[in-house]
């Protein structure tokens, strides 16, 4: 989700409907009201929107103060399109809702609810959008309304709900309608089957009905029994009313002109020796695995290996070799050393696939693509999950070690950008055997005993008191590997926070079940990717692969889904960059193409129940 460019499209509705002309001298218009218009329009057109809402304050002052009230809310918008928002606030709160008009009413109620969701105040938004007062807006508002609605059922992780509020809005602009379709087609392209399927059933208008059929339609485009552009048309002809963009339309009827990217010539670049090598070697059967499944299937194009070394220098040269041997594709390289290099190159040659990220943000060549099992990604959607669900009050327990700290980070940040309050932080010696002390400490055990000792002692005798832990957490953050959150789940339970919800990453997963041994991770809820969570739909390819060595390779699984995806992900790569909003269903999770061509996978959640995770529904998930 993206809730600030939402919320920049209402601002831009709120200022279009307050400004219902545009600022062009009119003969119903004072000159110094017109004047006023031009300046604030060149104003807001610079960029400038707090000299815009200066100048609106300013004439409002100028005004009776029976007409003031419709230049203080032009102010406010200009301040909140300008993320101003405490100045917003503050004028907000200074306008006395009796003494302004319907119309004002409406528009200050919507500017309420902007704020709230500004906030990541969803549920209260939704509260206030549902009040009474919504009852009253004019017909007019009706469409900032409902993209109000849809915002804040996204927020609360309810797609369906949002998708049902979007496709009811009513819009008649071309230019409202487009917002609209801007935020309405990712939400249903994404939806699952069921989902679509339920909506369906429930709604009644044509236009509705045509939205969740192109949806239906777009997902069955890979279906090779169905002719794509011929069902096109058959739904251009049932709903011709429809108000589909053109270009949208056009852009379904591109995914089956254009047909996959299919390379001839493939060179997977990974090292042969160093710290990486044992992880090559997973990524590289996996890689080989999918493609020889595919050779069965009747494409055969050429695979060469490349070894790229352990240096920067080592990657260039490998990868330079490639290009000359013909190759139209390059997947790695998997070090970062090797990703930073390439990403600094002015252009590359072919469609590049790297299977790690470099450091920072670095704005790369147009066909590197930058794809891993970062656990950044995890850390941010464990906090989204946890603040879907309600959360707000956050402990966190890391490792002290390079890899905890960025886990940290990623979900300290994100938290913060949701609005949660992150009460405390504590780490632990990634290689200790005894928890308790910091958990003791971090928890305020260590505080709770002292307060009875020292009672005692002022009483002159013994006090039995069972210690209490702090009760300013409703969640705690767990990123710990199997061995420690297998000691780390029954101290918390043995410190009074059995419970505290504990929602962790992936790691604390081996990826294979282990009833016996994982009995102490109950509760415990993660995310993780569909090659471990969903055992019966990876167990065919799993089996081929473990059938095809004598080593014990469960410790990289997850490596083995990565090489499976870098193959398989091939054909999608143009489709997936050209419209962002795609994704492809993928075993290391839901993939999708982001800023500078990041790959971010959109993982599932499961919870432990009786040693064995248990599928949990997913908001953000299709």
């Amino acid at each position: 989700m993206q809730p600030q460019s939402i919320i920049l499209i209402i601002l831009t509705l709120l200022m279009c409907a307050c400004a219902t002309t545009t600022p062009t001298p009119s003969a119903s218009l004072s000159q110094e009201n017109q004047q006023v218009l031009i300046s604030a329009q060149q104003a807001s057109d610079q960029g400038d929107y707090r000299v815009t809402a200066n100048i609106y304050l300013n004439y409002a002052q100028t005004l009776s103060i029976k007409d003031q009230p419709e230049y203080v809310i032009k102010a406010i918008n200009a301040l909140l399109k300008g993320q101003h928002t405490d100045e917003a606030k503050y004028h907000l709160a200074r306008l006395t809702v009796s003494d302004l008009t319907d119309e004002s009413q409406a528009q200050v109620l919507l500017l309420k609810a902007t704020l709230l969701l500004n906030e990541k105040k969803p549920h209260e938004a939704l509260k206030l959008l549902s009040s009474p007062s919504s009852n009253a807006i004019p017909e007019n508002r009706a469409n900032e309304l409902h993209h109000l609605r849809a915002e804040a059922y996204l927020q609360t992780g309810q797609r369906e709900l949002a998708a049902q509020t979007l496709m009811r809005s009513p819009a008649k602009l071309t230019e409202e309608y487009a917002a609209i379709e801007k935020k309405l087609w990712p939400l249903l392209a994404m939806m699952s089957p069921q989902g679509l399927e339920k909506l369906s059933s429930e709604v009644i208008k044509d236009r509705e009905k045509g939205w969740l059929a192109l949806a239906q339609l777009y997902q069955q485009q890979s279906n090779i029994n169905i002719d794509f552009e011929e069902e096109l048309s058959s739904w251009k002809n049932n709903y011709p009313e429809h108000p589909v963009s053109s270009e949208l339309f056009n852009s379904l009827l591109e995914l089956e002109q254009s047909g996959p990217f299919q390379p001839n010539n493939i060179a997977l670049l990974l090292p042969a020796s160093g710290p990486f090598a044992k992880s090559a070697v997973a990524i590289r059967d996996g890689f080989a695995a999918a493609f020889y499944q595919t050779e069965r299937e009747g494409v055969s194009p050429t695979l060469r290996f490349y070894d790229s070394g352990t240096l920067a220098e080592h990657t260039l040269a490998a990868y330079e070799k490639a290009i000359a041997d013909g190759a139209d594709v390059v997947i790695g390289p998997l070090n970062k050393s090797g990703v930073s290099i390439l990403a600094t190159q002015e252009s590359l040659p072919v469609p590049t696939l790297a299977l790690n990220y470099s450091p920072g943000h670095i704005e790369g060549p147009a066909n590197l693509f930058q794809f891993g099992l970062a656990p950044e990604d995890e850390a941010q959607q464990a906090a989204e999950r946890a603040w879907l669900d309600g959360h707000n009050q956050a402990l966190l327990i890391t490792p002290d070690s390079l890899w905890g700290n960025r886990i940290a980070s990623t979900f300290s940040e994100t938290w913060s950008q949701l609005g949660g309050v992150i009460v405390e932080t504590t780490s632990y010696a990634p290689n200790t055997n005894n928890f308790s002390g910091p958990l003791q400490k971090v928890l305020n055990i260590d505080d709770s005993k002292a307060r009875a000792k020292k009672i005692g002692q002022l009483a002159g005798q013994k006090v039995h008191s069972k210690p209490r832990r702090r009760q300013d957490i409703d969640f705690v953050f767990l990123a710990a590997l199997p061995r420690q959150a297998r000691q780390i789940r029954p101290q918390l339970k043995f410190f009074y926070a059995a419970n505290v919800p504990v929602y962790a990453t992936s790691h604390v997963y081996t990826g294979t079940p282990n009833p016996g041994t994982d009995r102490d991770l109950n509760g415990i809820r993660f995310c993780d990717m569909p090659w471990t969570l969903n055992v019966a739909q990876a167990n065919s390819l799993w089996q081929t692969i473990e059938s095809a060595t004598t080593e014990n390779i469960k410790s990289v699984k997850r490596l083995y889904a990565l090489g499976i995806d870098s193959y398989n992900l091939l054909p999608h790569l143009p489709r997936l960059s050209k419209y962002r909003y795609q994704h492809f269903a993928g075993k290391t999770g839901f993939l999708r193409i982001q800023e500078n061509n990041r790959i971010f996978r959109g993982l599932q959640w499961a919870q432990f129940a009786r040693g064995t995770p248990r599928a949990i529904k997913n908001p953000n998930r299709p």
